[in-house]
């Protein structure tokens, strides 16, 4: 049986792409779970920072957008490889991949994000690699905070009695003489 997970707040984003998941696996006649998921920890152990977003048999397939009906029959009717559901789109099967050829994952070689085909992350991999993405993106967000931190130390430096001196100092400091 399939599981489906809907991750989010429960908003009406959350809602329709709930909806659009119970017609999608109507419609492919699909025995599955529906379950929705709204504590914000178990949602970012998925690795999701945005939401609503698709589980599918425990693989994050998508997440910040909702997912039309036919989008997400793709996701489902993706051969059983380690791919995050990228078989479905129309890009990966286009290439020779048996992995992105439809074929049942029984009959196929092994996954090209498996343990068996191209490497993971190389061209030749119709599965793409999101890990990179998500790498390259808390990687900037980390230099982004550094750069803050050291901005506003550089800043201090620069001005070290701009905020050490109370008001009455500033005060006396305008009057030479009175103390």
């Amino acid at each position: 049986m399939t599981k489906i997970q809907i991750l989010g707040s429960g908003c009406d984003k959350c809602k329709k792409l709930a909806d659009n998941a119970k017609l999608a696996a109507e419609r492919l006649n699909l025995p599955c779970e529906i379950e929705k998921i709204e504590e914000i920890n178990q949602i970012t152990a998925f690795g999701v920072m945005m939401t609503p977003a698709l589980v599918v048999n425990g693989k994050v397939v998508s997440s910040g957008k909702v997912l039309t009906a036919d989008e997400i029959a793709g996701f489902l009717t993706a051969p059983a490889c380690d791919c995050g559901g990228q078989c479905a789109s129309s890009e990966a099967q286009a290439t020779d991949s048996p992995c992105c050829s439809g074929a049942p994952a029984e009959a196929a070689a092994p996954c090209c994000c498996g343990d068996g085909g191209a490497e993971k992350g190389s061209t030749s991999c119709c599965c793409g690699d999101g890990d990179r993405t998500k790498k390259i993106m808390t990687i900037v967000l980390l230099i982004f905070i550094a750069a803050s931190i050291v901005f506003m130390a550089v800043k201090r430096l620069a001005d070290p009695f701009a905020s050490s001196a109370s008001p009455v100092e500033t005060e006396q400091a305008d009057f030479p003489g009175t103390k």
